[in-house]
């Protein structure tokens, strides 16, 4: 019987049970991980402003802070 993986439900292969399938479900496994890899990436660029964007909201973390950059750094609070 087919398994398949935890996270990203890929279709797992029977070993000696799946010989003429496995091109089938391989193929459709790598354009599942296709898909997804764009959907984060496409989420990510929205919310990750560009050169000139505005991030607003809190940025937390948990130990040491560095920024390293190769210009000015400017901080304002209100």
């Amino acid at each position: 019987m087919p398994t398949s993986t935890t996270r990203y439900s890929f279709q797992k292969p029977t070993v000696g049970g799946d010989t003429d399938n496995w091109g089938t479900l391989l193929n459709e496994n790598w354009d599942s991980a296709d898909t997804n890899i764009y959907s984060v990436q496409t989420t990510a660029n929205a919310a990750l402003p560009k050169a000139g964007g505005t991030m607003t909201g809190n940025i937390a973390h948990a130990s040491d802070f560095t920024i390293d950059c190769g210009g000015d750094i400017t901080l304002s609070a209100d």
